[in-house]
């Protein structure tokens, strides 16, 4: 079931596998890994896909900015061109 004000909403259910799945990302990036945002997103269906690809690209960003690299809105929409919404509310940018 969806929230009632935001169809968008995940189930109750999917926050916790979108958390699950951040963790096991954040774990990788830890290690010294590169995953790829795109992997991760298969793993969940449609009605938490919103919320995962903002958790990873925000955690994403989070870990090339503490190597000095400076990506920027454009790289994420690139990849993700369906998605402008999830990557703006990433970069704090709605």
């Amino acid at each position: 079931m969806t929230d009632e004000l935001d169809p968008s909403a995940p189930a109750p259910g999917h926050v916790a596998e979108v958390e699950r799945i951040c963790d096991r990302f954040e774990a990788a990036l830890r290690d010294g890994g590169r995953p790829q945002i795109e992997d991760e997103l298969l793993a969940l269906v449609a009605s938490g896909r919103d919320l995962l690809l903002k958790e990873l690209i925000a955690l994403d960003l989070a870990y090339r900015r503490r190597v000095g690299e400076t990506p920027g809105p454009a790289e994420y929409l690139g990849r993700f061109p369906d998605d402008e919404l999830a990557v703006r509310a990433a970069f704090g940018v709605l």
